[in-house]
């Protein structure tokens, strides 16, 4: 479980990041780690009383054994008494030879491997250090995000420059461009810029006289691939805590009551079941939450419950724990093409629901399905539309 749960999150290590993860992955990790301390101080103390029955098993069997055995060759005049102290040394010399090597091997593979990790992880902590953030200035008073100056680059082929532009708050904006324009790379620079202090996506360079303004640092980023930690429980992923069953008991009813009435008018569903609860007061809550939300068991842990869910389903509800079960909308949301996993009917209810949830928000959405002709309809959801285009971005309106 521990390998497993290391090798996804090292895989996800850009989602977990990109989607302010990283606080509960840290608190499951350092769960995981309180059990594996108590697991190995378990296993040290049965290595002590293993180390003391062989220490036994030595003097009371072996030894005896061996004695025996040269009693045996005396008798029957194999050896004399001269050879028994060359026998007994090499025999003692064999045994303590094979089993340290055997030991000390042993050891030492497990040194080897344990400093490779260490070694991994220093150069991926070293790398994530040296992106940094981007440098950006909040004025609670202001209305709109502010570009003045900006210029970045990302590897050798985009280089993006915005001299002026202005995003007043209150609106939706989708940002439309050909793939590798920049659009997403802006996602990130922009969500570096929040209180969660997500470094800058990989090889980004910021110019040092770039000016962003936001009216505040409240930002939340919905990529387009979707992480959840493995073995959680939905109702904890849900509340955005590492663990749910730590909470009040209140807060827990009304946070179930909430996202009932979330699945409903979304149409959230799963139909996907856990085999077992972890324990019996889980199981409980998990057939009280089944009863209240439907087919979502909520209290049952789930080795990986976004793997469980279409792609549609995950975005609702990534957008149920991120957005629409905080006590208003984060003033800034920037969706990566959310909306391409849903069907029509989803899309709708979702969007009308954001534009009511966010109406005091800016709403940023990277959309492509008429990005060829620059053209985005407008009036239902979308208020204007930014478009990427030549090293460079400018408000062109909806049509």
């Amino acid at each position: 479980r521990r390998q497993r749960i290391e090798q996804y999150d090292t895989k996800n290590e850009e989602l977990i990041r990109r989607g302010a993860a990283g606080g509960i992955a840290k608190e499951r990790w350092q769960d995981l780690s309180r059990k594996l301390l108590n697991l190995n101080l378990r296993s040290n103390a049965l290595q002590s009383v293993r180390s003391f029955i062989n220490w036994l098993y030595m003097q009371d069997i072996m030894t005896p054994g061996f004695e025996c055995a040269l009693a045996f060759l005396l008798e029957i005049k194999h050896i004399t008494n001269v050879d028994i102290y060359l026998y007994v040394r090499v025999l003692d010399d064999s045994i303590d030879t094979l089993l340290t090597r055997s030991r000390l091997q042993s050891e030492l593979a497990s040194l080897d491997t344990h400093m490779k990790r260490v070694q991994e992880l220093q150069a991926s902590l070293a790398r994530t250090r040296k992106r940094g953030h981007a440098r950006c200035e909040v004025e609670p008073d202001g209305a709109s995000v502010r570009f003045s100056e900006v210029a970045y680059t990302r590897g050798a082929d985009l280089k993006v420059r915005i001299d002026s532009l202005a995003l007043p708050a209150g609106r939706v904006y989708a940002v439309t461009g050909a793939n590798g324009c920049g659009k997403s790379t802006v996602f990130g620079i922009l969500a570096s810029c929040g209180r969660s202090r997500v470094v800058l996506p990989v090889g980004v360079e910021l110019d040092p006289g770039s000016r962003i303004v936001l009216p505040s640092d409240d930002i939340v980023e919905i990529t387009q691939q979707l992480y959840c930690p493995l073995h959680m429980q939905p109702i904890s992923w849900l509340l955005q805590v590492p663990d749910a069953s730590a909470l009040p008991k209140d807060v827990v009813e009304a946070s179930v009551k909430k996202l009932h009435e979330l699945f409903l008018e979304l149409q959230f569903s799963s139909s996907s079941r856990s085999s077992s609860s972890s324990s019996n007061s889980s199981e409980n809550q998990s057939s009280a939450s089944s009863e209240s939300t439907g087919t979502v068991d909520l209290f049952a842990e789930r080795d990986d419950w976004y793997g469980e869910l279409s792609g549609g389903q995950r975005v609702k509800a990534e957008m149920i724990a991120k957005v629409f079960m905080r006590s208003s909308c984060p003033q800034m949301l920037l969706l990566d093409e959310a909306f391409a996993p849903l069907d029509p009917k989803s899309k709708e209810l979702l969007q009308n629901k954001l534009k009511a949830f966010c109406a005091g928000s800016l709403i940023l959405v990277i959309y492509h399905s008429e990005a060829s002709s620059g053209c985005v309809a407008g009036g239902r959801f979308f208020d204007d539309n930014l478009h990427f285009e030549n090293g460079t971005a400018r408000l062109v309106g909806t049509c």
